[in-house]
């Protein structure tokens, strides 16, 4: 009788442990699928921003704001009034 308690003891916790194993290995397939078609949909947004690309406009507009290209703004020097009236003598 004690033999029997003990075998059915083993199997339900041997059938306990299958189901939790079953039960990740879904929660891991459904994550796996969710995260690849994520990864896809990512990768195609960079493929496409990739191929949307224009170097030359790209370093045309860096020359224009930080390079060769850049307006110049010079400084503009104001004199002062005690200044003018000393030159004016």
């Amino acid at each position: 009788m004690v033999m029997i308690f003990f075998i059915m003891t083993i199997v339900i916790a041997i059938i306990f442990v299958l189901m939790i194993i079953i039960i990740i290995r879904i929660f891991v397939v459904a994550l796996t699928f969710h995260v690849g078609c994520r990864v896809a949909e990512t990768y195609e947004q960079f493929h496409k921003i990739v191929d949307e690309l224009d170097p030359a406009s790209d370093l045309k507009w860096w020359s224009q704001n930080h390079g060769i290209d850049m307006a110049m703004v010079w400084p503009q020097f104001e004199v002062g009034l005690h200044l003018h009236s000393l030159l004016t003598y």
